[in-house]
């Protein structure tokens, strides 16, 4: 045997390990496309000062059931989306500041029955609740509060043991999209009825 055929075989071995590790291997599920939120359907509320403002006294939590990291849409950075396409500056003083108080998504356990009975039914097994509290002031160019409004917004979903992965995904996804939508909704009639005086 020569040091060509000899080097053959250590190399086709090699070839036909690796093919079977590649065969091994369980693709990763596609990710599912969700839409984005999109607020391009509504008039922006336009504010007679001179810049809009974000503060965060929310920090996403870990432990103790909170799942904010875990959602493809975390509710913080919907929060922060809607500022930016929702909230013009369009005066030449002052400033809007919308300040977000909690933005929190939370997991709780429900218990199942077991037992046979348990096993002959899918059972609810989990249960999340979302909130988001937001505050925006009107102040003046020396940090006055001349005026605000506070809004909230919560829903919970329940969801049965047997859940995929890409399943509890779209639920956290659809209530933070569900939240934002009350949001809106409830900041738009707070902002006409308290803030009326600087809506342009």
């Amino acid at each position: 045997m020569n040091a060509t055929a000899r080097l053959r075989r250590p190399l086709a071995a090699i070839a036909v390990t690796l093919l079977a590790l590649g065969a091994c291997q369980t693709p990763a599920p596609p990710q599912t496309a969700r839409p984005e939120l999109t607020y391009a359907h509504r008039q922006p509320i336009v504010l007679d000062v001179a810049r809009i403002e974000l503060r965060e006294n929310y920090a996403p939590q870990v432990g103790e059931g909170h799942v904010e990291a875990q959602a493809p849409l975390p509710p913080l950075d919907a929060l922060r989306d809607w500022t930016a396409a929702r909230l013009h500056a369009g005066g030449g003083t002052g400033a809007a500041r919308l300040t977000i108080d909690e933005a929190s998504l939370v997991r709780e356990d429900v218990p199942t029955q077991g037992g046979v009975r348990g096993l002959l039914s899918d059972e609810v097994a989990e249960r999340y609740r979302g909130t988001l509290r937001v505050r925006l002031d009107i102040l003046d160019d020396a940090g006055n509060r001349l005026a605000e409004v506070t809004a909230e917004a919560r829903r919970s979903r329940e969801v049965l043991e047997n859940i995929s992965v890409r399943e509890r995904e779209e639920a956290l996804y659809e209530m933070t999209a569900a939240m934002i939508e009350d949001l809106d909704t409830k900041l738009d009639a707070l902002i006409a009825d308290y803030l009326g005086r600087w809506r342009r």
